[in-house]
C-alpha cells in the first residue's frame, strides 16, 4: 500500500493533468500505465436460470489434447467481460474405485453445459469447457455467436434503470466488491433513486462474483496492483471535471465508494472544486448517503 501522504500527492498530481488534457508527458506516461478496457453492457445484476448446451461425447484421453486450453478461455472471457467465472460440479462418477471416470458440467453466462466422462477430475473440467465453447451458448465453430449475445438472450430484463439526471457512483470494486449488489438493490427498491450513472473500477486481479449490471460501465487497470485502479478513477475524474462543475450540467453530485483513503482526499478535492461530492465505506451507509446526495440537488 502507499503511505497517506503519497496517496494524497498522487490525487492532486492527477487531478490537474487530467484537468489540463492529457497535454503533459507525465500525464501521458499515466494514462498509458492505467490503461483501460471496458467491459460490454451486456452482463445483468442477478444470476439467470442456465440452459443446457450441447453435449460432448466421450472419449479416450488422447482428444483431450485439443481441450487444453478452454478452461483458461473461459476464466479470460469471464475476467475481460466483468462477469461471473464459470461453476464447474462434478454430476457424475462412475466405474470401480480403482478407476473411476468424471462428468462435470459448466455454468457461464447464464448457459450450461455437460462434457463428457474422464479419467480425471481435471480432464473432465476441461471437458465441460469444451462443450460450453462448441454448445449452444459457446464461441465455436457450431455456434459462431458472440459471448454477448449468448448472455443476452437467458439475461433478466427487470434491472433498475437510471435517471436522467442526478449522482454518479463510482465504485472501487477492488475492496467492495459486493457494492454493485448493493447499489442494484437500493435502485430497484427506491422508485426516485436520482443514480444517472455507475462507473466500476478495478486491477486486473479482481474477480467477479456476481454479474455485472448492464447500467454499470467497467473500467479495468492493465495492472494487478490495487493502487493502479485508484489511480485510474481519480485520473478519470479529473477528466470530467469540466463536465461536473459546468452550470447545466447533468450529474448534479458525486459518490465515492471506496475503503481506501484516496477517496476521502478525492472528495475533498471535488469539494474545494465546487463539486457536491459524497464518501461511503461501508455497505450499510451506501442507501442514506445516496439519498443525502440526491436530497442536495434536489432541495
Amino acid at each position: 500500500g502507499l503511505s497517506s501522504r503519497w496517496r494524497t500527492s498522487v490525487v492532486c498530481m492527477i487531478l490537474a493533468q487530467a484537468a489540463r488534457g492529457l497535454r503533459s508527458p507525465g500525464a501521458r506516461i499515466l494514462g498509458s500505465f492505467s490503461g483501460v478496457q471496458l467491459a460490454p453492457r451486456f452482463c445483468r445484476g442477478r444470476p439467470v436460470p442456465p440452459r443446457v448446451a450441447v453435449a460432448a461425447h466421450d472419449g479416450d484421453e488422447g482428444r483431450m489434447s485439443s481441450l487444453k486450453n478452454k478452461r483458461s478461455v473461459l476464466n479470460e472471457m469471464s475476467q475481460k467481460n466483468g462477469i461471473a467465472a464459470p461453476e464447474y460440479k462434478e454430476v457424475l462418477r462412475t466405474g470401480p474405485i480403482h478407476e473411476p471416470k468424471f462428468q462435470y458440467t459448466v455454468a457461464f453466462g447464464g448457459v450450461e453445459a455437460r462434457g463428457g466422462s474422464q479419467s480425471t477430475k481435471s480432464l473432465a473440467m476441461e471437458a465441460a469447457a469444451q462443450a460450453w465453447y462448441e454448445g449452444n451458448g459457446g464461441l465455436g465453430p457450431s455456434n459462431p455467436r458472440s459471448l454477448e449475445e449468448a448472455v443476452a438472450e437467458t439475461s433478466q430484463k427487470d434491472e433498475a434503470d437510471l435517471a436522467q439526471t442526478g449522482t454518479l457512483v463510482l465504485v472501487d470494486l477492488d475492496n467492495m466488491p459486493k457494492c454493485l449488489l448493493s447499489l442494484d438493490s437500493f435502485m430497484r427498491e427506491t422508485e426516485d433513486h436520482g443514480v444517472c450513472e455507475v462507473i466500476a473500477y478495478s486491477s486486473m486481479s479482481y474477480n467477479p462474483s456476481h454479474p455485472m449490471p448492464a447500467y454499470v460501465e467497467y473500467r479495468r487497470a492493465n495492472s494487478m496492483d490495487r493502487d493502479a485502479a485508484d489511480i485510474l478513477m481519480v485520473f478519470e475524474t479529473g477528466l470530467m471535471l469540466t463536465e461536473l462543475i459546468a452550470p447545466h450540467r447533468r450529474v448534479k453530485s458525486v459518490v465515492v465508494v471506496s475503503k481506501d483513503h484516496f477517496a476521502t482526499r478525492l472528495k475533498e478535492i471535488l469539494q474545494s472544486k465546487g463539486v457536491d461530492a459524497h464518501h461511503v465505506c461501508n455497505y450499510q451507509d451506501l442507501g442514506s448517503v445516496l439519498g443525502l446526495a440526491a436530497g442536495s440537488w434536489r432541495s
